[in-house]
């Protein structure tokens, strides 16, 4: 493991990394007074599942809202897919953020609508797509791939938190997504509902070859789901490598975080 990551001078371009769907240099992000990203710097390789933990405050859910353009950065690199987000238009960024699947904490379903209706909504609004048939196709399709074909008629007031997980993943996986971005997945959950929407994530994974960025506190989904880990501290990705690596690492902060 690399104890001390080490990245390219900010003033010499770093070369591109063909395996890489998402690079950061020496990202920075402050609000007013507040520093929440002080120099983060990662890649996210094809195919790969990259946990970053850090405590509740550390900067987590505004790295990956400044990945995908909804929060500005205030210096760094920011490239997804081979497009450089700070220098997109509008336009640009929701063309990119079709290839980005974003799985909210709060699942994001829409409480009037219908699993089905929810499931639809992104098909009719980005896709086009409005022939009853096909769109019950891929709808179902995808209820499949979570487990809850069951539930398609239900609304979300009549599902448990774990099924709402998965159907948020269902409607994020509908539009065919290249990198998957889950916002503490299993928050919220039991230890048993957290085990299964840990197994899903990997097996969208398999499934569907996405890449994805999984921002989590809690230890077991980070054990399940990462291939490589990243802890954040302070604004700072400070140490990176597998989990066993970065448990049985003697940084005070690292340590604080696996014992918290």
């Amino acid at each position: 493991m690399n104890m001390n990551v080490k990245f390219p001078d900010p003033l010499v371009k770093p070369a591109i990394d063909t395996d890489a769907v998402v690079r950061i240099r020496h990202l920075k992000k402050s609000f007013g007074e507040k520093k929440v990203l002080n120099d983060v710097s990662l890649d996210l390789h094809e195919r790969e599942n990259l946990v970053i933990i850090g405590k509740s405050g550390t900067g987590k859910s505004v790295l990956i809202k400044c990945l995908v353009g909804l929060i500005p950065s205030d210096a760094g690199e920011i490239e997804v897919l081979g497009k450089n987000v700070p220098q997109l238009n509008e336009d640009e960024l929701n063309e990119l953020r079709l290839q980005i699947g974003f799985s909210f904490q709060g699942s994001a379903l829409y409480d009037s609508m219908t699993v089905r209706e929810n499931l639809e909504f992104p098909l009719k609004r980005n896709k086009g797509l409005f022939d009853p048939h096909e769109l019950n196709h891929v709808v179902m399709e995808a209820l499949e791939d979570v487990g809850l074909a069951g539930a398609v008629d239900k609304f979300p007031s009549e599902l448990s938190g774990g099924m709402k997980k998965r159907i948020g993943i269902a409607r994020t996986l509908i539009l065919k997504p290249k990198i998957m971005l889950y916002d503490e997945p299993t928050a919220g959950l039991d230890p048993i509902t957290s085990a299964e929407i840990n197994e899903l994530i990997n097996e969208v994974r398999h499934k569907h070859h996405t890449s994805s960025i999984i921002i989590t506190h809690d230890l077991s989904c980070a054990r399940t789901t990462g291939d490589r880990l990243i802890a954040l501290v302070n604004g700072v990705n400070k140490l990176e490598g597998t989990f066993e690596e970065l448990k049985a690492s003697k940084d005070p902060d690292i340590e604080a975080f696996f014992n918290y």
